[in-house]
């Protein structure tokens, strides 16, 4: 029987409404516009298959796969220009799609129904594949796709199914974590899934402006090119009286603005589970090819190029079959991420999501679109943020130069100490120079560069160590070049070059010695 303590644990796949045998278990919305489960405590026979089945909870177990398969990373884009135009990237989805329907399968993907809202969808014929291309930024309802699966994996049918990594995992761990040769599983890079109430009160709010129904909407269009900066992609509405609407960049658009800055994401996706590299439970991770340019430029046409991903043997089995279709280069994996953070890393949760959705409440939808929502506020938040990252870097710089000359008290009281009982003066230097390193260790990863995230001590204190001893030697050749170069007074020379080891040893310090873990 699932109960859930926090919402960041649940990440609103429905494998436990797949499961349950006496369907007392419904995904019911909260107050934000995301789906939780709810259960029907009279009917449940407390048998746990929810919890056994819940991808976050056997998130550590999810790979049961003991060959790990040497991943395989490809970039590149669809031959047939038309799949590629329909698609938001370079086409991969469309590549492995065609194939499984062509051959009498079945593909499950995400589309938008005519209220607009977005939902899992089984599509049989190529003609249909149109419904099911273009990303999707709203979380889809799942619903009973699942079942259907296995019921058509009994039947010997082929299936694909693309969804969000855990939705890919829901369906992995809903199937018993067990491989099926008929069943192919793409998840993509997600950056997280905003609330659908949102979403829908976008879509109304769009709608009564222009004063007609919305009939199609693409959430990232790329008819003026495809590149980096995103600068030329954006939203595309079309009306049930004819008239169209492109908004472009994306954060002019209301909806998109507060997707990017992750104002309103599901909670679990600002903790998510599935940012992992072996993704066994998907056969495949497709995505834009963000950093091309750095990687292959080759594969760059302003067209749009995809990422894929090899994660198993199954998955290379349908991408050998394929391969032929696309315009492809092996690319290393490391350099290929590298443009793709999502891959690996979960969304920051926003300063403003709570407010966000306080003010939702309480104003409704128009206020906190003005609010949060606008490409005004998002300059505004953009300029606040980078002073309060310059605040915040100069409050450190004010502390590390605090803890600096702490060093520097404790380096001489330690020096002269040792004079007095007849050390070497060498030897008290060393001494006094390890003192100052302790200290500053000390005090720096507890009150300077605080975080709350496991470190390895050793590790930092041998960085520390080794940045102070090249700061040490540095200033060793900054003094002499002043006093024989530049004829400054030896006098002087040591408190100029301070100006410049001061701001070094906070850069070696932060950047490198107390940098945070990925």
């Amino acid at each position: 029987m699932i109960l859930l303590k926090r919402k960041e644990d649940c990440c609103g796949c429905s494998a436990c409404v797949n499961i349950c045998p006496v369907h007392c278990i419904e995904m019911q919305y909260d107050e934000e516009g995301f789906t939780y489960p709810v259960i029907d405590e009279k009917r449940c026979l407390k048998c746990s298959k929810c919890n056994k089945v819940c991808p976050i909870e056997n998130s550590e177990i999810l790979p049961l796969d003991l060959n790990i398969f040497q991943q395989k990373t490809y970039g590149g884009y669809h031959k047939d220009d038309t799949l590629r135009e329909l698609s938001s990237s370079g086409g991969a989805f469309s590549l492995f799609a065609a194939e499984i329907l062509k051959n009498g399968g079945k593909v499950y993907g995400c589309t938008l129904d005519s209220d607009m809202k977005a939902v899992h969808l089984g599509i049989d014929k190529l003609d249909d594949l149109i419904l099911l291309q273009g990303a999707k930024y709203v979380q889809s309802d799942i619903n009973n796709v699942y079942k259907h699966i296995k019921e058509e994996l009994e039947n010997g049918r082929k299936i694909l199914f693309v969804g969000t990594p855990c939705q890919a995992a829901g369906l992995y761990t809903f199937l018993g974590k067990q491989k099926h040769p008929n069943l192919f599983i793409i998840d993509f890079i997600c950056h997280g899934v905003p609330s659908t109430k949102v979403f829908a009160d976008y879509i109304d709010s769009e709608e009564k402006r222009q004063g007609s129904k919305i009939t199609k909407f693409k959430f990232r269009n790329k008819d003026k090119g495809w590149s980096q900066t995103g600068l030329q992609l954006g939203t595309y509405l079309e009306y049930q009286d004819g008239n169209h609407i492109r908004k472009y960049p994306a954060f002019r658009d209301s909806y998109m603005n507060g997707f990017l800055n992750d104002v309103y994401l599901r909670p679990s996706c600002y903790e998510c589970h599935f940012k992992t590299p072996n993704k066994l439970w998907s056969d495949i991770t497709i995505g834009d090819f963000w950093g091309v340019d750095k990687v292959t430029p080759e594969l760059n046409d302003k067209k749009g190029t995809s990422l894929i991903i090899i994660n198993t043997k199954h998955g290379q089995d349908l991408w050998d079959k394929v391969k032929g279709e696309f315009n492809y280069s092996e690319v290393d994996f490391r350099k290929a991420i590298q443009g793709n953070s999502p891959y690996y890393k979960s969304a920051k949760r926003s300063l403003r999501r709570d407010k966000f959705f306080e003010d939702y409440y309480s104003k409704g939808y128009n206020y906190i679109k003005r609010k949060y929502m606008s490409a005004f506020s998002w300059a505004i938040y953009k300029i606040c943020s980078i002073l309060n990252t310059m605040w915040t870097m100069f409050g450190q710089f004010i502390k590390f130069g605090i803890v600096g000359l702490s060093n520097t008290i404790i380096s001489l009281g330690v020096y002269y100490l040792c004079l007095f009982v007849h050390i070497h003066y060498l030897t008290a230097y060393t001494a006094g120079f390890l003192m100052s390193v302790i200290n500053s260790f000390y005090w720096n990863n507890k009150y300077v560069f605080r975080n709350k995230k496991e470190r390895s001590l050793l590790m930092i204190f041998v960085k520390v160590l080794t940045s102070y001893g090249v700061s040490f030697l540095f200033s060793m050749l900054l003094i002499s070049f002043m006093v024989e170069i530049l004829k400054v007074s030896s006098t002087i020379a040591p408190i100029l070059k301070m100006a410049i080891t001061i701001p070094l040893n906070f850069v070696l310090n932060k950047v490198w010695a107390f940098k945070d873990k990925k």
